[in-house]
């Protein structure tokens, strides 16, 4: 073998041999690299689960103590609340029964009740007592008819209209002279009684009554700590208004009165559950 031949076997070895030690060092790197990572991995996380969390160290949790505090005060806030909606319900009712028994006066005072003041059958006077009138029997105020009202012949005992004779129904209005040709007398006010007029009268006693005792505020203002003249516990809202801070609705909680309906902030049920339409009330 030449010189020559030998010294390229050597060196075809020397390359083989080298690539193979590079394989070897590359891939001895890489595990060792992959193990130190794993090893730091290992380090960091035991770190991590040995340490205190800042974040309960910022917001400690409460002491048990604290706890058994703070259900104590919010059971009694619960039971200050279930008194404070009694309160209010037993309100609401006296209220409804209120207003049942006023507007039940104020039908009985005009005669619009359950208990009419007059009779189906056209008689009137004291022998003739009605359901709401028994001790004398009126005739309708607002009919224009024979047998009907609104005047009451009272030694007769019938009920009718007719004007202007002495043998009529009614008494003779102011300025008013009988017919041509009745010889009189008229028949005085107290054998005939025109029950219109006495309705009026009955109306304006009753609407200065209503006035007297008004039971809502100028001020837009309602509720228990907003009396009214007429309503000193529990002031109320306008029942004929439809405006803001006038009526016919009372928000009790904010004690304002207004016309918001549909909305739960509003001022009128059922969508506002704490509050009273005054427009609705019996």
């Amino acid at each position: 073998m030449t010189l020559r031949k030998m010294r390229s076997k050597m060196h075809n070895l020397d390359d083989d041999s080298g690539d193979k030690l590079v394989t070897r060092i590359v891939t001895g790197c890489g595990v060792t690299i992959v193990l130190v990572l794993l090893y730091l991995l290992c380090r960091v996380t035991i770190v991590m689960l040995s340490k205190p969390s800042s974040h309960s160290d910022e917001y400690p949790l409460p002491a048990m103590d604290s706890n058994q505090g703070v259900s104590a005060e919010l059971q009694a806030l619960a039971e200050e609340l279930d008194i404070l909606h009694g309160k209010a319900d037993s309100l609401l009712e006296q209220e409804k029964i209120y207003y049942e028994k006023r507007n039940a006066l104020v039908k009985t005072a005009l005669g619009q009740g359950d208990k009419p003041r007059f009779r189906s059958d056209g008689r009137c006077g004291p022998n003739y007592g009605a359901p709401g009138s028994p001790d004398f029997g009126e005739c309708d105020p607002n009919s224009d008819a024979d047998q009907k009202g609104p005047c009451c012949r009272v030694d007769s005992g019938w009920c009718g209209n007719e004007r202007g004779k002495s043998w009529g129904h009614c008494p003779l209005r102011e300025g008013e002279q009988l017919e041509e040709g009745d010889p009189g007398p008229a028949c005085p006010d107290s054998v005939c009684i025109d029950y219109s007029e006495v309705q009026k009268h009955r109306h304006l006693a009753v609407s200065k009554l209503v006035e007297g005792a008004k039971r809502f505020r100028s001020d837009g203002r309602c509720g228990p700590n907003f009396p009214a003249p007429g309503a000193p516990e529990f002031g109320e809202c306008d029942p004929l208004a439809d405006a803001d801070q006038k009526g016919p609705c009372c928000r009790v909680d904010s004690g304002w009165c207004g016309n918001v309906r549909g909305e739960s902030w509003g001022h009128c049920p059922p969508d506002c559950q704490n509050c009273i339409d005054y427009s609705k009330q019996p």
